[in-house]
């Protein structure tokens, strides 16, 4: 069965983002910084009148984040009860996928990766939760 994907572009790959976690996409600006350095965390945002701290999953040296582009865009997602901005390189479109999950061998412990193929079937395309994009990312107290 397939279901609607928002395709969006970062870390050098392409990534599905179910359609129903994604509340709008903005162009991409500048942040407020955090008092405190929270890994992945660039910053805090205004969207609609409410602080959101903004995602950027792309490896920061030294605490540097890489400098905004004209194509960057921030997609508010809901993840949980919350509201967070994820940072994306490039927007593909809204499309309809057909997802496999496949097993990954490993150590013994179970490991999935949901994909799905565009159009060729050549290309595959990452198909990630919220939840599973910023799995692992601690946001520092007072962050929403």
């Amino acid at each position: 069965m397939s279901s609607s994907f928002l395709l969006v572009d970062m870390l050098r790959r392409r990534f599905a983002l179910p359609v129903e976690a994604v509340e709008r996409i903005v162009a991409a600006a500048e942040t407020v910084p955090l008092a405190e350095p929270c890994p992945a965390v660039r910053g805090l945002v205004n969207v609609g009148g409410e602080a959101l701290p903004v995602v950027d999953l792309r490896p920061a040296p030294g605490g540097l984040f890489p400098d905004l582009e004209l194509s960057d865009r921030f997609v508010v997602l809901r993840e949980g009860g919350r509201l967070v901005v994820l940072l994306v390189e490039g927007l593909a479109g809204v499309v309809e996928l057909d997802v496999d999950v496949v097993e990954l061998p490993g150590d013994g412990s179970s490991r999935q990766v949901s994909v799905a193929f565009e159009g060729d079937e050549v290309s595959a395309v990452l198909v990630r939760s919220p939840e599973a994009l910023l799995r692992g990312i601690v946001l520092s107290e007072g962050v929403p």
